[in-house]
């Protein structure tokens, strides 16, 4: 795993947990995870991967693809795990009516194997929303029963069942990066060869350019003739890039 992400997991204790890249071989980000080792009932020792719903093919592929040949077995457990996340100000005292133990003995990114109604469940202090939290990780046919279970307890800590628009919006304000969106496998290059077609485009039509002329009308001939005599004043969004005296400085990932 040391040469797979870039974060060390070799020296990761058992009960703590990490956050990591997954690179390509030219520093192209395939995904960012969570590293957990485990210390299994039998005493053996695991690493789990908690990596983005949507990467996941991808990312069993690349490990499977870098196995050694021997040595290591490697196991996708998706469609049979669920996870619930508990976050916010009263985290700690929902989860200890769930737990059976004080959540204060975890600190934060680390995980234990608890007992939650008669299951076995890995309670980490984790999240992605900038609150501190826990999420609970249990065989997926359990979750419907310990989801019932939480909500019960949860009434008297005001909590209420969000989805993925709030977690996203909690992240952003928090400053936490998003796959696909503020990193990707996308290289410097490719955004500096978009400077460079943008520009070829614009000064190419600046030459030609007559507003009295009869010529055919170019598509985007707005947008274009725009740019040229007045720049670019419209509110920035997603993917728009970044320049300074003409010089490009980065990329615009995240516009709300």
């Amino acid at each position: 795993m040391d040469r797979l992400v870039t974060r060390k997991v070799s020296d990761l204790k058992p009960g703590r947990v990490r956050y990591a890249l997954v690179c390509r071989e030219d520093g192209g980000i395939l995904d960012d995870i969570l590293v957990y080792h485990l210390l299994e009932p039998a005493q053996a020792s695991s690493v789990w991967l908690v990596v983005n719903a949507g990467n996941r093919e991808k990312i069993a592929a690349w490990i499977q693809a870098h196995l050694p040949a021997s040595g290591v077995t490697f196991a996708d457990h998706t469609e049979q795990t669920a996870m619930l996340a508990i976050q916010g100000p009263q985290a700690l005292a929902c989860s200890q009516e769930l737990i059976g133990f004080d959540p204060t003995e975890l600190s934060y990114f680390s995980s234990r194997t608890t007992q939650v109604l008669g299951e076995d469940t890995l309670v980490s202090r984790t999240g992605y929303t900038g609150e501190d939290g826990f999420e609970l990780l249990l065989d997926a046919p359990q979750a419907p029963r310990l989801w019932q279970r939480l909500m019960s307890v949860g009434q008297d800590f005001s909590l209420l069942p969000a989805g993925l628009g709030a977690r996203d919006t909690l992240r952003l304000e928090a400053r936490y990066l998003l796959y696909g969106t503020d990193m990707d496998e996308t290289t410097k290059q490719d955004v500096e060869r978009r400077v460079q077609d943008l520009e070829q485009i614009i000064n190419s039509y600046k030459i030609h350019w007559n507003p009295d002329t009869n010529k055919p009308r170019l598509m985007a001939e707005d947008v274009v003739v725009s740019l040229i005599k007045d720049g670019d004043h419209r509110l920035s969004r997603e993917q728009d890039l970044i320049l300074f005296e003409k010089a490009l400085i980065g990329l615009l990932r995240e516009a709300e």
